[in-house]
């Protein structure tokens, strides 16, 4: 029996999501800086969480070769090149 078979005990949580978790495909830096933002969310550590998102959203501008005197900069930047989405521009400026 596969996961979501129909014929399966156990129900599927779609949404919302269960987990935090990094993308594998992310360069080690990028994930590791994630992984700890989500250890200290965890922990109930927000602040460094926030921080470790930060870290993480430098990371990604830093990959697109994308370095500007801050990370709105950065971020509207790679906005402009379409390296990242406007839904990843707005939930940093939000951040």
């Amino acid at each position: 029996m596969t996961a979501g078979d129909i014929w399966d005990s156990a129900p599927t949580v779609l949404y919302p999501q269960p987990d935090l978790r990094e993308n594998a495909k992310a360069p080690p830096e990028i994930r590791a800086a994630a992984d700890e933002g989500i250890k200290c969310y965890r922990a109930r550590a927000y602040t460094a969480a926030a921080i470790m998102c930060r870290k993480a959203l430098e990371g990604v501008c830093d990959a697109h070769g994308v370095k500007e005197r801050n990370l709105d900069t950065s971020l509207k930047k790679t906005l402009e090149k379409d390296l990242i989405d406007k839904r990843l521009y707005e939930w940093s400026d939000q951040l």
